[in-house]
């Protein structure tokens, strides 16, 4: 499969998530959201419309010409700051909203620590040239949908009353 059809799919699997985001605040609608759900659903939100934008981001170059390695090292630099932005900014505010014996929200942390990680190395190594720059970019953008699924099943878990 040509990497740009599966750039494709991977960015109508981000449009998904945003908008199982509708479904979780529809289920959520009857209970008070507390900061903790608040914050997990700006997550899944900001993680699932990155994911669209950086799916069709090496499209969009393509159509202004810009050669298709150049191309990827731009997308695999703008992926890094998007990783690297979102830790130093939510990072803080989840851990303040770990509590002791509050697993969900370590785990989730832990999680988006291993991702987020994952996806700042995979990046570099393709920066570097010692992985396939496409291969690692695909990585980088299914990662980032596992973080964002992990934050749906999280906030459904919650909005059913099994958090």
């Amino acid at each position: 499969m040509p990497v740009t059809d599966l750039l494709l799919q991977l960015s109508e699997i981000a449009v998904a998530f945003a908008g199982f985001s509708g479904v979780v605040a529809a289920l959520g609608r009857s209970i008070e959201w507390d900061e903790k759900a608040r914050f997990r659903f700006q997550n899944l939100l900001v993680i699932s419309v990155s994911a669209v934008f950086l799916a069709l981001l090496p499209l969009a170059l393509s159509t202004f010409n810009i050669a298709s390695e150049r191309g990827w090292m731009i997308s695999l630099c703008v992926m890094v700051v998007f990783a690297l932005g979102f830790f130093v900014l939510r990072a803080p505010i989840a851990r303040r909203l770990t509590g002791v014996g509050d697993r969900v929200t370590f785990f989730t942390g832990l999680m988006f620590l291993i991702g987020l990680s994952t996806v700042v190395a995979l990046q570099v190594l393709g920066v570097a040239g010692v992985l396939a720059r496409s291969a690692v970019y695909v990585a980088g953008i299914v990662v980032l949908l596992f973080l964002s699924a992990l934050q749906f099943a999280v906030l459904s878990l919650g909005a059913m009353g099994n958090d």
